[in-house]
This record gives structure tokens, C-alpha cells and sequence, in this order.
């Protein structure tokens, strides 16, 4: 009887080291949970804050060859809307493929101040 408290013991003993550990570990992952969550939140309100004008500056200069035009995507336009305002001669469905196209888009979604090259 006494060997099986004294083994019962040791295994408590064992338990509570285990728990130890794997609440620490725990709070090490809440830690950088919230610390990558905060730099997350940061840049997105960084950039999201930034004139399309600025955010321009960053796209690549092989970008800008002389056939293509970047255009800054304003809040509220569509590709539709695009291009209907930059080729209004032109059948806008075409233009929105080749937006895609250049752009390398799978949707028609786009963002307010993504930099897009026109055809």
C-alpha cells in the first residue's frame, strides 16, 4: 500500500511538471500571438492610410514602359469604371481582360490605392 502511494505520488509530481511546461508554453504563444497581431494591425492601418501617390513610388520601374500606363485605384472604382474612363472608344469588357491580364488578376477585385498598369 505504501509502494503504491509513493508511485502515486511521483506520477502527481510528474503531472503538475507537465502542466508547468505546457502553460508556458501557452503564454509564449499568447505573447506572440498578440505581438504579431499589434505589427499586423499597424501596417495595414500604415498603408491603407497612404495617398495612392505615395504607394506609387514602390512599384517596380520595369513596370513603366511606354506602352503601359499605372493608374492608382481610387475608393469606389471598378474595373468597369476604369476602363470606361481611360479608353472610352474602346469595348470596355476587352480592356478589363487585358487589365487582368497585365495585372496578373484572377477576380475582378481591386482595392483602393493597389497601383494597376493599363494597356
Amino acid at each position: 500500500m505504501a509502494r503504491a502511494r509513493n508511485s502515486n505520488r511521483r506520477g502527481n509530481e510528474l503531472n503538475q511538471a507537465e502542466w508547468g511546461h505546457f502553460l508556458n508554453l501557452l503564454k509564449v504563444l499568447a505573447i506572440l500571438f498578440v505581438t504579431f497581431s499589434v505589427f499586423h494591425w499597424i501596417i495595414i492601418h500604415q498603408v491603407q492610410s497612404k495617398p495612392a501617390t505615395v504607394l506609387t513610388k514602390f512599384i517596380p520601374k520595369k513596370w513603366a514602359t511606354a506602352n503601359n500606363k499605372i493608374y492608382s485605384v481610387q475608393e469606389g472604382d471598378t474595373l468597369w469604371d476604369i476602363a470606361f474612363k481611360q479608353y472610352p472608344a474602346r469595348n470596355s469588357q476587352e480592356v478589363i481582360l487585358e487589365i487582368k491580364k497585365l495585372n496578373k488578376l484572377t477576380t475582378d477585385s481591386i482595392r483602393s490605392g493597389q497601383p494597376l498598369r493599363l494597356p
